[in-house]
């Protein structure tokens, strides 16, 4: 199954923050996201074209909405691990920009941001990797 042309916003309400996770070309990344972009901000994107073999970006716009871009037609297995390293970047950018700052004291606020954005944006892709159930031995 290869995912192509989503958009779709997980809130964070409790950092009062919105990420956006488009899988799609970057043109049309931008595009669909234009109305939350400046008209300087949205030729700049533009402009700063993906490498061919970039599988994702990370980036907040001046307004303050994170975007998390994924390219279309990656196999499940790597649009997931994608995803996951976009929003590790996502994570970090939403923390500091509310004034949390990395350290051993706020670390569970990081790992509890990536563990919910990781599994929602995975799971309205579905593109949860099946794990192994078998018992231990």
């Amino acid at each position: 199954m290869i995912i192509e042309n989503k958009l779709f916003i997980i809130p964070v309400d409790v950092y009062m923050r919105d990420v956006g996770v488009i899988v799609s070309t970057w043109e049309q990344a931008i595009h669909s996201i234009s109305d939350q972009l400046e008209e300087d901000e949205k030729e700049y994107l533009l402009r700063s074209t993906p490498e061919a073999d970039d599988r994702g970006r990370y980036f907040m716009t001046n307004s303050g909405f994170s975007v998390v871009w994924i390219r279309q037609g990656q196999s499940p297995h790597v649009t997931y691990s994608t995803i996951v390293h976009e929003v590790v970047h996502a994570s970090v950018a939403i923390l500091k920009k509310i004034g949390i700052s990395l350290c051993s004291k706020s670390e569970e606020a990081y790992t509890y941001l990536i563990e919910y954005l990781t599994f929602e944006a995975s799971s309205k892709l579905g593109a949860i990797p099946a794990f192994d159930q078998s018992p231990l031995p």
